[in-house]
This record gives C-alpha cells, structure tokens and sequence, in this order.
C-alpha cells in the first residue's frame, strides 16, 4: 500500500481564469454527501498581506433537514500559495475551518470545466475530489474527456490507506435546473 500525501502537485494556472461561476457537478468528498444544487462564485478580492491574489468564494447549496431542503451561503477568502494552489478559509459561524484546494486539471481550451483536489480538513476529514462546470450539465464526450484526464493524473489514481484511488467514488451533485440523469462516473 502507499502512502499518499494529503496534497497534490497542483497545475499552474493563473488566477484571473477561475474568476466566474462554477457548477459543482460531481464529488467524492464527504461535505457533499447530503448536499446539492451547488454553485460556487468566485470573485477577485483585495491582495493577502504578502501581496498574495484572493479570491472570495461564495458557495451557495441546498442541505436536507427536518423541515425540508434550505438554502445555505458559505462566505470565505481563498489566498494564492503557489500557482494552482490556494489555503481557504470560511467567514461568519464557520470561519474556523481552513483547507487547501489544488486545481489538479483544466480545459485548456475554453476554461469551461476544472478538476479540483482538496486536501482534509475540519469539514472534509478525507479530502476529494470535485468536477466543476461553467456549465449546469455536461455532455458525454466532456465527461469522457474529463475522466481520461483524470485517470491519467498520477496523483489521482494513488491508492489511499483505504485501498480506493483518490478518483474513486465520485457521485454526481443534483442540479435543478438539469433534470437528473446519472453520469457514468467509472474512472477505469
């Protein structure tokens, strides 16, 4: 078994192409289990103290309770570590959660999809793996694009301790606007 670390080598891609709304479509992290309809808005925000670009990012989703499905807002800061790789952290009732994200792949040629890695943290004890889309639903050949990109990442199809890839697991995220329809998710 190997022993993998908590991150990964992150791509270098600049910050201004994140900016923008991103569909969360699928995951394997723990956070999105009971949670969907997931948008995340991420916006230029003032330098870091070091002079560091961040972004705010503004994830809005819907969680099941009692009563039914409510909205929720979770307000943070992402600061620039290296290109590729930002250190989070929430604002408001959460601000003390903190984790580090790594852009781990890109559509190079319109900036319409990314694949990101997210290393454990207080709300995603195991870390994961997300698809995101400028886009509410993707085609089955961006999808299969996607999952080829994925599969051929050496960092993402290492084995963990508990003997899954880090690509493994993946579920799609139920949007509202998209009917459900199941991707196939098998990364071979």
């Amino acid at each position: 078994m190997l022993t993998v670390s908590a991150e990964i080598t992150p791509l270098p891609v600049e910050t201004e192409r994140l900016v923008g709304a991103w569909y969360i479509l699928a995951s394997n992290a723990s956070f999105w289990r009971d949670r969907n309809h997931a948008r995340l808005d991420l916006l230029p925000h003032a330098s870091g103290r070091d002079g560091q670009p961040r972004l705010r990012h503004e994830l809005r989703f819907r969680k099941s309770a009692l009563f039914g499905p409510t909205r929720r807002v979770l307000l943070g800061t992402a600061e620039l570590e290296t290109p590729g790789r930002f250190h989070s952290r929430s604002e408001g009732a959460l601000r003390l959660p903190r984790w580090r994200w790594s852009v781990a792949v890109v559509d190079e040629r319109d900036d319409r999809w990314l694949v990101t890695w997210s290393s454990p943290s207080t709300l995603n004890p195991i870390g994961g793996l997300t698809i995101q889309s400028r886009d509410p639903v993707l085609t089955k050949s961006v999808l299969a694009d996607i999952k080829a990109r994925v599969a051929a990442h050496p960092e993402l199809v290492l084995t963990d301790s508990d003997g899954m890839r880090r690509c493994d697991r993946l579920v799609a995220i139920e949007q509202d606007w998209v009917p459900p329809k199941p991707y196939d998710l098998h990364i071979p």
